[in-house]
């Protein structure tokens, strides 16, 4: 058994038992012109790197010479192969998406980013935004097919993948195989007033997760056990006030009013001090 598994008893997946809300969405910004084409992007037999699927151009009169041009202003349809999974592709300038690279760059955020990710940024031409029409009832097939297509993407523009409800941006290699579901590449732990918490769990339609009155040197070991957790509830279903994961039991942060669902729960220890059981945790790895 594993070391996670020695502190961390979960129980087997019961199925997702939850959606992708209309807000997630991906944006890549491009960093050259021009724009590969549809081909290149997504391709029935996957050829040359493209991702395995089907690319409709939206445009009224367009036929299909349109897939080997570069792309350009407008919507594009990106279909999975089971077609069950379908996405819109909105091409814009960064002029017309009324976005300024540089004052994202000189904000208190962007002076955080890496230097090739801020690079990048700067050489933003335009904004390439996945969004979801329809998803498949699973959800991860369709998670599988969006992340390779944002990836793929950033690749061929030498651009970043940038995943809002996360507030996060990625350089393409900087994410975990796109092709099998890795909850890293969806939910991110952040620190906040003493708290640790994730961001992104939001976009499944689900409550985000917080550990509270965590000491600063623990940090880590808070985000390794809310990942853990937020993987677990990805995988067997939504949690609710009660519900054990391993040394924690879940709790609504604040009062609720009736016939709402919480925006946030805490992971509280259920026979010792959060930093005990962080402790123990950091001790395991």
């Amino acid at each position: 058994m594993s070391r996670l598994g020695d502190i961390f008893k979960f129980s087997k997946p019961k199925g997702p038992g939850f959606g992708l809300v209309r807000e997630f969405y991906y944006t890549v910004l491009a960093g050259h012109a021009p724009l590969p084409n549809i081909k290149q992007i997504i391709h029935p037999k996957g050829e040359l790197g493209a991702v395995p699927g089907f690319g409709i151009p939206m445009a009224k009169g367009i036929d299909k010479s349109a897939l080997e041009h570069p792309l350009e202003r407008g919507t594009y349809g990106l279909v999975s192969m089971d077609r069950k999974s379908i996405l819109s592709l909105s091409v814009l300038g960064r002029e017309a998406a009324g976005f300024n690279p540089d004052v994202l760059i000189a904000g208190p955020f962007g002076e955080l980013l890496p230097p090739e990710v801020r690079l990048r940024i700067a050489s933003t031409w335009n904004m390439l935004q996945i969004t979801i029409q329809s998803h498949h009832a699973q959800v991860f097939p369709t998670l599988e097919f969006m992340l390779p297509l944002a990836v793929r993407l950033a690749t061929l523009t030498e651009g970043v993948v940038a995943d809002p409800l996360c507030e996060t941006y990625w350089l393409p290699e900087q994410l975990s195989d796109p092709n099998h579901f890795d909850v890293r590449n969806f939910v991110v732990p952040v620190k906040l007033e003493g708290n640790v918490k994730t961001k992104g769990m939001a976009k499944f339609g689900l409550p985000e997760l917080v550990v509270p009155d965590v000491l600063p040197e623990l940090g880590p070991q808070a985000g390794a056990a809310l990942m853990a957790v937020a993987n677990e509830v990805l995988r067997t279903g939504p949690p609710s006030p009660g519900d054990v994961f391993g040394p924690f039991q879940v709790a609504p942060v604040g009062d609720l009013t009736p016939g709402t669902a919480p925006v946030a729960l805490a992971l509280i220890p259920i026979e010792s001090s959060v930093s005990e059981v962080l402790l123990k945790w950091r001790g395991a790895q």
